[in-house]
């Protein structure tokens, strides 16, 4: 009796991953080996590669796809390679993408979390439309003039002269730097 309960167990788990593990097939998406309860994190957790290694390999693997499935141990994970398709998802077609999924709890990091990729829903939403006005293309050109305006003050300070180490205060500086104050 234990035995076939075991199998039956064993039956079942294999068909809840089954289903589990098929999302992007069933919608007609290429999607890379996935191994249950682990999805693509299984080589990260037993340090056989890093992130930034196990997503090169899989561009690299489906480099004629523009876009291709994985999963973040349960969780279905599209990886977008075509850069048309990315532009007209984080451009044209961002409100539909609104909810990302957050990398470090709230409590721990509020202010990250008030980052405007980091919203959700309505919060998300509001920020949104009131930042849309302050980066239209006229704007962001001029702001272009004034970053490279400053940066280029900002290298000019710093490029050695007559001396081989020059000592700053480094946060004072950057406030500096990022606020345009000499």
């Amino acid at each position: 009796m234990f035995s076939f309960l075991f199998c039956l167990t064993i039956i079942l788990v294999f068909v809840v991953f089954k289903k589990k593990y098929s999302y992007w097939i069933e919608r007609g998406v290429t999607q890379n080996f996935a191994v249950p309860l682990l999805g693509i994190n299984w080589k990260i957790l037993t340090h056989q590669a890093s992130e930034k290694e196990i997503f090169q390999y899989s561009y690299e693997k489906h480099s004629q796809k523009r876009y291709i499935g994985d999963y973040d141990f349960l969780s279905p994970l599209l990886i977008i390679k075509d850069p048309d398709l990315l532009q007209q998802i984080l451009i044209k077609n961002f409100e539909h993408f609104l909810d990302h999924r957050q990398y470090i709890p709230p409590d721990i990091d509020p202010l990250w979390n008030k980052n405007v990729a980091n919203l959700k829903g309505n919060k998300w939403k509001e920020m949104r439309s009131s930042l849309t006005p302050a980066f239209t293309s006229n704007k962001m050109r001029h702001m272009f003039t004034l970053m490279e305006e400053c940066s280029n003050y900002f290298v000019q300070y710093f490029q050695l002269k007559d001396e081989d180490v020059i000592e700053e205060e480094i946060r004072e500086t950057f406030s500096k730097y990022l606020n345009d104050r000499p």
